[in-house]
Protein backbone atom coordinates (compact mmCIF):
# COMPACT_ATOMS: atom_id res chain seq x y z
CA UNK A 1 0.00 0.00 0.00
CA UNK A 2 1.60 3.60 -0.98
CA UNK A 3 2.36 6.11 1.18
CA UNK A 4 -0.82 7.85 -0.50
CA UNK A 5 -3.16 4.96 -0.09
CA UNK A 6 -2.25 4.63 3.64
CA UNK A 7 -2.97 8.58 4.47
CA UNK A 8 -6.10 8.39 2.90
CA UNK A 9 -7.21 5.37 4.49
CA UNK A 10 -6.28 7.21 7.97
CA UNK A 11 -7.83 10.51 6.96
CA UNK A 12 -11.41 8.65 6.49
CA UNK A 13 -11.07 6.59 9.91
CA UNK A 14 -10.45 9.76 11.35
CA UNK A 15 -13.23 11.26 9.82
CA UNK A 16 -15.93 8.28 10.74
CA UNK A 17 -15.00 8.38 14.43
CA UNK A 18 -15.50 12.65 14.04
CA UNK A 19 -18.53 12.37 12.82
CA UNK A 20 -20.17 9.48 15.90
CA UNK A 21 -18.54 11.62 18.29
CA UNK A 22 -20.38 14.42 16.78
CA UNK A 23 -23.83 12.41 16.94
CA UNK A 24 -23.21 11.32 20.41
CA UNK A 25 -22.31 14.50 21.73
CA UNK A 26 -25.02 15.91 19.76
CA UNK A 27 -27.77 13.17 21.37
CA UNK A 28 -26.64 14.21 24.82
CA UNK A 29 -27.20 18.13 24.19
CA UNK A 30 -30.54 17.35 22.36
CA UNK A 31 -31.79 14.88 24.59
CA UNK A 32 -32.67 16.47 27.86
CA UNK A 33 -33.93 13.67 30.17
CA UNK A 34 -37.33 15.06 30.88
CA UNK A 35 -40.18 13.24 33.55
CA UNK A 36 -44.19 13.44 32.31
CA UNK A 37 -46.62 12.43 34.42
CA UNK A 38 -50.05 11.69 33.06
CA UNK A 39 -53.43 10.62 34.91
CA UNK A 40 -56.04 9.10 33.82
CA UNK A 41 -59.05 10.73 34.76
CA UNK A 42 -61.90 7.87 33.45
CA UNK A 43 -61.54 5.11 35.76
CA UNK A 44 -64.52 2.86 34.21
CA UNK A 45 -61.74 0.64 32.58
CA UNK A 46 -61.56 -3.19 33.17
CA UNK A 47 -58.69 -3.77 30.84
CA UNK A 48 -55.47 -2.75 29.71
CA UNK A 49 -53.56 -2.29 26.48
CA UNK A 50 -50.18 -0.79 26.54
CA UNK A 51 -48.10 -0.98 22.92
CA UNK A 52 -44.58 0.97 23.06
CA UNK A 53 -41.77 0.97 20.21
CA UNK A 54 -38.45 1.39 22.39
CA UNK A 55 -39.00 1.51 26.62
CA UNK A 56 -38.33 -0.20 29.46
CA UNK A 57 -41.79 -0.62 30.95
CA UNK A 58 -42.73 -0.73 34.54
CA UNK A 59 -46.77 -1.92 34.85
CA UNK A 60 -47.08 -1.56 39.39
CA UNK A 61 -50.37 -1.12 41.48
CA UNK A 62 -51.15 2.18 43.02
CA UNK A 63 -53.61 2.82 46.29
CA UNK A 64 -54.63 5.70 43.97
CA UNK A 65 -58.14 6.04 42.46
CA UNK A 66 -56.80 6.81 39.03
CA UNK A 67 -54.32 5.37 36.86
CA UNK A 68 -51.48 7.37 36.02
CA UNK A 69 -48.27 7.34 33.03
CA UNK A 70 -45.13 8.03 34.30
CA UNK A 71 -42.22 8.65 30.99
CA UNK A 72 -38.75 9.73 31.40
CA UNK A 73 -36.85 10.51 28.65
CA UNK A 74 -36.40 13.22 25.68
CA UNK A 75 -39.96 14.51 25.39
CA UNK A 76 -38.95 15.18 21.48
CA UNK A 77 -38.70 11.27 21.34
CA UNK A 78 -41.82 10.47 22.23
CA UNK A 79 -45.75 10.53 21.96
CA UNK A 80 -48.33 9.23 23.59
CA UNK A 81 -52.08 8.49 23.29
CA UNK A 82 -54.27 6.75 25.65
CA UNK A 83 -58.10 6.43 25.89
CA UNK A 84 -60.11 4.67 27.40
CA UNK A 85 -62.69 2.68 25.10
CA UNK A 86 -65.02 -0.74 25.93
CA UNK A 87 -63.71 -0.69 29.36
CA UNK A 88 -60.39 -0.89 27.83
CA UNK A 89 -57.54 1.83 28.64
CA UNK A 90 -55.84 1.87 25.80
CA UNK A 91 -52.17 3.47 25.93
CA UNK A 92 -49.63 3.82 22.98
CA UNK A 93 -46.05 5.54 23.05
CA UNK A 94 -44.56 5.87 19.86
CA UNK A 95 -40.97 6.37 19.22
CA UNK A 96 -40.20 9.69 17.33
CA UNK A 97 -36.55 8.88 16.85
CA UNK A 98 -36.79 5.69 14.91
CA UNK A 99 -34.11 5.59 12.87
CA UNK A 100 -31.58 3.04 10.89
CA UNK A 101 -28.58 4.07 12.54
CA UNK A 102 -29.73 4.59 16.35
CA UNK A 103 -27.26 4.65 18.61
CA UNK A 104 -29.47 4.81 21.65
CA UNK A 105 -32.06 1.68 20.90
CA UNK A 106 -34.07 2.08 24.57
CA UNK A 107 -34.68 5.99 24.44
CA UNK A 108 -37.08 6.20 27.42
CA UNK A 109 -38.91 4.61 30.56
CA UNK A 110 -42.35 4.04 31.19
CA UNK A 111 -44.31 3.14 34.70
CA UNK A 112 -47.83 2.41 34.95
CA UNK A 113 -49.62 2.73 38.26
CA UNK A 114 -53.05 0.23 37.81
CA UNK A 115 -55.53 0.94 40.86
CA UNK A 116 -55.56 -1.98 42.71
CA UNK A 117 -58.76 -4.00 41.62
CA UNK A 118 -59.43 -7.12 39.17
CA UNK A 119 -59.09 -6.58 35.93
CA UNK A 120 -59.88 -8.52 33.21
CA UNK A 121 -56.75 -8.26 31.01
CA UNK A 122 -53.80 -6.79 30.73
CA UNK A 123 -51.83 -6.48 27.74
CA UNK A 124 -48.12 -5.39 27.00
CA UNK A 125 -46.25 -5.32 23.89
CA UNK A 126 -43.00 -3.56 23.72
CA UNK A 127 -40.58 -3.72 20.42
CA UNK A 128 -37.51 -3.40 22.68
CA UNK A 129 -37.31 -3.33 26.63
CA UNK A 130 -37.48 -4.68 29.30
CA UNK A 131 -40.97 -5.44 30.09
CA UNK A 132 -41.54 -5.81 33.99
CA UNK A 133 -44.81 -6.39 35.99
CA UNK A 134 -45.64 -6.64 39.59
CA UNK A 135 -48.18 -7.66 42.33
CA UNK A 136 -51.31 -7.11 40.09
CA UNK A 137 -54.79 -9.28 39.52
CA UNK A 138 -55.99 -9.64 36.24
CA UNK A 139 -57.99 -12.88 34.89
CA UNK A 140 -55.76 -12.88 31.41
CA UNK A 141 -51.93 -11.61 31.19
CA UNK A 142 -49.82 -11.52 28.70
CA UNK A 143 -46.59 -9.78 27.85
CA UNK A 144 -44.30 -9.60 24.82
CA UNK A 145 -41.10 -7.86 23.63
CA UNK A 146 -38.61 -8.67 21.05
CA UNK A 147 -35.65 -7.64 22.88
CA UNK A 148 -35.46 -7.45 26.40
CA UNK A 149 -36.76 -9.37 29.52
CA UNK A 150 -39.89 -10.03 30.85
CA UNK A 151 -40.34 -10.09 34.32
CA UNK A 152 -43.33 -11.31 36.29
CA UNK A 153 -43.99 -11.27 39.73
CA UNK A 154 -46.56 -12.07 42.16
CA UNK A 155 -49.21 -12.03 39.66
CA UNK A 156 -52.98 -13.46 40.19
CA UNK A 157 -53.99 -14.49 36.87
CA UNK A 158 -55.43 -17.47 35.72
CA UNK A 159 -53.71 -17.14 32.40
CA UNK A 160 -50.05 -15.96 32.41
CA UNK A 161 -48.04 -15.45 28.96
CA UNK A 162 -44.68 -14.27 28.60
CA UNK A 163 -42.45 -14.10 25.30
CA UNK A 164 -39.34 -12.83 24.00
CA UNK A 165 -37.40 -13.50 20.98
CA UNK A 166 -34.11 -12.28 22.42
CA UNK A 167 -33.24 -12.39 26.34
CA UNK A 168 -34.58 -13.87 30.16
CA UNK A 169 -38.43 -14.66 30.91
CA UNK A 170 -38.55 -14.85 34.94
CA UNK A 171 -42.28 -15.94 36.25
CA UNK A 172 -41.94 -15.83 39.91
CA UNK A 173 -44.40 -16.03 43.24
CA UNK A 174 -47.36 -17.00 41.34
CA UNK A 175 -50.68 -17.02 42.78
CA UNK A 176 -52.62 -20.45 43.45
CA UNK A 177 -55.31 -19.92 41.32
CA UNK A 178 -53.07 -19.79 38.13
CA UNK A 179 -54.14 -22.52 35.48
CA UNK A 180 -52.02 -21.75 32.60
CA UNK A 181 -48.56 -20.64 32.52
CA UNK A 182 -46.66 -20.04 28.70
CA UNK A 183 -43.55 -18.60 28.26
CA UNK A 184 -41.47 -18.63 24.83
CA UNK A 185 -38.00 -17.25 23.90
CA UNK A 186 -35.56 -17.64 21.18
CA UNK A 187 -32.23 -16.95 22.68
CA UNK A 188 -32.74 -16.61 26.58
CA UNK A 189 -32.88 -18.87 30.36
CA UNK A 190 -36.66 -19.30 31.16
CA UNK A 191 -36.86 -19.30 35.29
CA UNK A 192 -40.54 -20.34 36.89
CA UNK A 193 -40.86 -20.26 40.85
CA UNK A 194 -44.26 -21.37 41.71
CA UNK A 195 -46.16 -22.95 45.00
CA UNK A 196 -46.81 -25.98 42.54
CA UNK A 197 -46.99 -27.13 39.31
CA UNK A 198 -50.61 -28.52 38.91
CA UNK A 199 -51.00 -26.62 36.11
CA UNK A 200 -50.91 -26.42 32.57
CA UNK A 201 -47.46 -25.34 31.94
CA UNK A 202 -45.57 -24.72 28.36
CA UNK A 203 -42.05 -23.34 28.36
CA UNK A 204 -39.68 -23.46 25.23
CA UNK A 205 -36.51 -21.91 23.94
CA UNK A 206 -34.12 -22.35 21.56
CA UNK A 207 -30.86 -20.94 23.37
CA UNK A 208 -31.22 -21.68 27.31
CA UNK A 209 -31.93 -23.41 30.18
CA UNK A 210 -35.51 -23.96 31.79
CA UNK A 211 -35.73 -23.82 35.81
CA UNK A 212 -39.05 -24.51 37.34
CA UNK A 213 -38.60 -24.61 41.49
CA UNK A 214 -41.86 -25.41 43.36
CA UNK A 215 -42.41 -25.93 47.04
CA UNK A 216 -44.09 -29.61 46.26
CA UNK A 217 -44.06 -32.67 43.79
CA UNK A 218 -47.07 -32.11 41.67
CA UNK A 219 -50.16 -34.78 42.63
CA UNK A 220 -50.94 -35.06 39.28
CA UNK A 221 -49.33 -33.90 36.19
CA UNK A 222 -47.40 -35.12 33.34
CA UNK A 223 -44.31 -33.89 32.63
CA UNK A 224 -42.79 -33.98 29.03
CA UNK A 225 -39.32 -32.70 28.10
CA UNK A 226 -37.17 -32.43 24.40
CA UNK A 227 -33.95 -31.31 24.83
CA UNK A 228 -31.08 -31.49 21.96
CA UNK A 229 -28.03 -30.83 23.37
CA UNK A 230 -28.34 -30.91 27.02
CA UNK A 231 -29.10 -32.75 30.64
CA UNK A 232 -32.98 -33.01 31.64
CA UNK A 233 -33.27 -33.61 35.68
CA UNK A 234 -37.18 -34.03 36.90
CA UNK A 235 -37.54 -33.95 40.64
CA UNK A 236 -33.62 -35.57 41.20
CA UNK A 237 -34.24 -38.28 38.83
CA UNK A 238 -32.19 -38.05 34.69
CA UNK A 239 -35.72 -38.73 32.81
CA UNK A 240 -36.88 -36.64 30.03
CA UNK A 241 -40.76 -37.36 31.16
CA UNK A 242 -42.71 -38.36 34.26
CA UNK A 243 -46.16 -39.03 35.45
CA UNK A 244 -47.71 -37.90 38.73
CA UNK A 245 -50.95 -39.12 40.23
CA UNK A 246 -53.68 -38.92 37.17
CA UNK A 247 -51.37 -36.87 35.02
CA UNK A 248 -54.46 -34.44 35.19
CA UNK A 249 -51.96 -31.17 34.08
CA UNK A 250 -49.65 -30.89 31.18
CA UNK A 251 -46.21 -29.79 31.51
CA UNK A 252 -44.12 -29.46 28.35
CA UNK A 253 -40.60 -28.08 28.40
CA UNK A 254 -38.60 -27.72 25.72
CA UNK A 255 -35.06 -26.32 24.61
CA UNK A 256 -32.66 -27.00 22.02
CA UNK A 257 -29.23 -25.78 23.79
CA UNK A 258 -29.81 -26.39 27.65
CA UNK A 259 -30.54 -27.68 30.53
CA UNK A 260 -33.91 -28.12 32.37
CA UNK A 261 -34.66 -28.92 35.65
CA UNK A 262 -38.18 -29.34 37.61
CA UNK A 263 -37.68 -29.36 41.31
CA UNK A 264 -37.48 -28.26 44.68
Amino acid sequence: MTIIKKLTLIASLLLVIGLIGGVVTLSKVNNAWTTEETVIDDTSFHAIDLTTDNAKIDVLPTTEEQAKIVISGNEQNYTLSSQVRHDILEMKVTDQNRKWFNLFPTSYAITIYLPEKQYESIKVNSNNGTVHVQDLDANIFSAQTKNGDVVVTNMKSASIAATSTNEDILIENIHDATENITGKTTNGDILLTASHVDRNVDLSTVNGDITVTVDTEPTSANITTSVTHGDVTLFNLDTSARIFGGGEHTIQLDTVNGDIMVGK
